[in-house]
């Protein structure tokens, strides 16, 4: 007989979000391993961005309620202007007396065995929080990655609130779940009067099925590689403090000053990562502006598309992000490519990176120098790692696993 679980998730489909894929995946397979899955998230309009080619399973679309949610940044400004007290907890605060109101709702409806929340979004934890009180059903958090406050200064405001959302899952919750063995450790550190027990983590992972989707696919928008050079591909965005591109741009001009890459014969692309504007005065002074290019965002299957296309591929993810793996790292792993992970070594990205043939860790310029040379001259030889251990349906078999331990112990 199946069993019942409430998903308390802000960012679902339409959002573009990346947390999406993982909320989306579990639902999905928890289906195969005994649970149906219930969603509480926002309605569509409350999402800064959204896209159109993910598609929900029709198991789960008929169970899909959402409540009404404002964004502070778009909807509750003046002229560009809020208070700060307005995205305290976050920016999509505004759903959750609504997302309460019609959890209590589906309680009624459902008969929930489980209630799930899943971050980024701290405000799911909440609710779930006040439904699991309400109800008396166990729950499990799955923070994905931990609350910034532990790892990066922010305001004592923001800080303030996270701490408490954090002491009150930690006392509460049946469950706690991150992305990275380093993010459970941290928690763990944090509260150390909390069972060991209830701490998990469960890695991110690729879809086999958004693979499956490109078999014989015509993408919207043209591969954004010339075929006669070889292209390195960088899917996401990028920021000074966690992706910074400046180390990578500095080690491709040394080659070039070396006369190891050449303009005609290799490029890299960045997509997702804006136009590149902000770049341009560096990217000049180099003398690299015509190797490094930026291309316009494309739809989720679109970038998958691309990564299969590349002669290799690339992420960046600097010591501010040590407890946090990409989730894009997952999809790289499944194209069978060479891959250039710029991150410290002791990173969880890093750890994972590791664990796959043709990968290669760099931070300083020298170094990825060195990596890209030596992945160039791999004479674009595949990735022969077995990969079904780092896929999305093995790892909801480890969510089910857990959900399967709460209600046991209720």
């Amino acid at each position: 007989m199946s069993k019942t679980v409430l998903i308390v998730a802000f960012d679902f489909p339409p959002s573009s979000s990346a947390a999406v894929q993982r909320t989306l995946k579990m639902a999905d397979y928890l289906k195969d391993f005994g649970w149906q899955a219930v969603i509480l998230t926002a309605k569509a309009s409350a999402y800064e961005a959204t896209e159109d080619s993910q598609n929900i399973p029709e198991h789960i679309r008929e169970h899909v309620y959402r409540t009404t949610a404002f964004d502070v940044h778009n909807h509750l400004s003046i002229k560009g202007k809020h208070f700060n007290w307005m995205k305290g907890i976050d920016r999509w605060s505004t759903w959750i007396p609504g997302a309460i109101q019609c959890g209590k709702k589906l309680i009624n409806k459902y008969q929930f065995d489980a209630i799930v929340s899943t971050a980024p979004i701290p405000s799911a934890h909440i609710i779930a929080s006040t439904l699991a009180a309400k109800g008396g059903i166990p729950w499990m958090a799955d923070y994905q990655d931990p609350m910034a406050y532990l790892y990066e200064p922010t305001s004592k405001l923001r800080k303030f609130c996270h701490q408490r959302i954090d002491k009150t899952v930690a006392s509460s919750a049946s469950a706690l779940v991150y992305a990275t063995k380093q993010a459970m450790t941290l928690y763990q550190n944090a509260f150390p009067n909390t069972k060991k027990s209830i701490f998990h983590f469960v890695e991110n992972g690729f879809d086999e099925c958004n693979f499956e989707l490109l078999n014989g696919y015509k993408p919207k928008s043209p591969l954004p590689f010339n075929q006669s050079k070889f292209s390195f591909y960088y899917s996401g965005v990028l920021y000074p403090n966690g992706r910074d591109p400046n180390p990578l741009f500095k080690a491709i001009a040394q080659l070039v000053d070396n006369n190891q890459l050449t303009n005609d014969t290799f490029e890299v692309i960045f997509q997702g990562s804006g136009n590149g504007e902000k770049f341009n005065n560096l990217l000049g002074e180099l003398g690299i502006d015509s190797i490094i290019k930026f291309m316009p965002s494309v739809p989720y299957v679109d970038s998958l598309f691309n990564m299969l296309n590349a002669d290799a591929l690339t992420l960046i993810q600097d010591n501010v992000f040590n407890l946090q793996v990409p989730g894009k790292l997952y999809e790289y792993i499944r194209t069978g490519k060479p891959i250039l992970a710029i991150s410290p070594n002791d990173s969880a990205t890093s750890e994972v990176a590791n664990r796959v043939k043709n990968s290669f860790i760099a931070t300083e310029v020298n170094s990825i120098a060195q990596q890209i040379l030596k992945i160039i001259n791999l004479k674009k030889t595949a990735n022969t790692t077995a990969v079904e251990s780092f896929s999305r349906y093995s790892k909801t078999r480890e969510f089910s696993q857990i959900l399967n331990g709460i209600i046991d112990e209720d």
